[in-house]
């Protein structure tokens, strides 16, 4: 992934190392990381690799639908007392 360096976005890329970020607005700066991932095959499989390792750890059906019981269970809690 290259994403531009604005909130929301960036962070996710960075905490899972499956990306770059670049800077917003600059062409040149997207550019040399373009170049930079068409030319190293190592660097780009292993971006691949731990963003999918994260999209599957925090993003899966079975994280999202425990997250939510969770939630559930909480609230229900708190509107009992």
């Amino acid at each position: 992934i290259l994403a531009s360096h604005i909130p929301g976005v960036s962070e996710v890329v960075e905490r899972t190392g499956g990306g770059i970020t670049v800077k917003a607005r600059n062409s040149d700066d997207l550019a040399s990381n373009m170049l930079l991932l068409l030319s190293d095959n190592v660097l780009r499989k292993e971006m691949g690799r731990r963003g999918k390792e994260y999209v599957s750890k925090y993003l899966g059906v079975k994280y999202m639908t425990d997250r939510f019981i969770e939630d559930l269970e909480r609230l229900l809690l708190e509107a009992k007392t």
